[in-house]
């Protein structure tokens, strides 16, 4: 059973993670959203997870992840299926089909991460937030997101 201190530590990282891998997607993507191909300013662009976040070892992978301006994020997750759908598609035509494909097969499996396995995806996600250019991680400074991110 997990005591309130590593529920804590967990939480913390879990927030760590999700703004680790948000900063990559879209500093990966160019801040362009990936649909529309247009660039925009940060606080318009989202990092959308394709296969859902709920599989905790699905939520921080890379390739779970594409940059989109607001508008086409609306959309993505637009009632009707056929703007939804064409979506999906637009995304696949750039990415390619077997992306999408092991994205749906992985969402099948797998269970949650605990304490020592979210340490390993923190040092893995900031191991390549380090290696990202400087004048690309300079664009986060006052962000109302910034975390401290040192090293465990």
């Amino acid at each position: 059973m997990k005591t309130n201190k590593t529920k804590n530590e967990f939480i913390k990282l879990q927030d760590k993670c999700d703004d680790l891998w948000e900063r990559i997607i879209k500093i990966r993507a160019g801040f362009v959203c990936e649909m529309t191909e247009e660039k925009w300013e940060l606080r318009y662009l989202v990092a959308h997870h394709i296969a859902g976040k709920q599989k905790s070892w699905l939520r921080w992978n890379l390739d779970n992840g594409v940059c989109l301006y607001s508008g086409s994020h609306f959309l993505v997750h637009s009632q009707d299926t056929t703007i939804a759908h064409y979506c999906i598609e637009k995304l696949k035509q750039k990415r390619g089909k077997d992306w999408y494909e092991s994205l749906l097969n992985a969402k099948k499996y797998g269970a949650r991460v605990n304490l020592q396995e979210i340490k390993k995806i923190y040092e893995y996600l900031w191991d390549i937030y380090k290696g990202m250019k400087e004048e690309d991680k300079l664009k986060w400074s006052n962000k109302l997101h910034n975390l401290d991110f040192k090293k465990l």
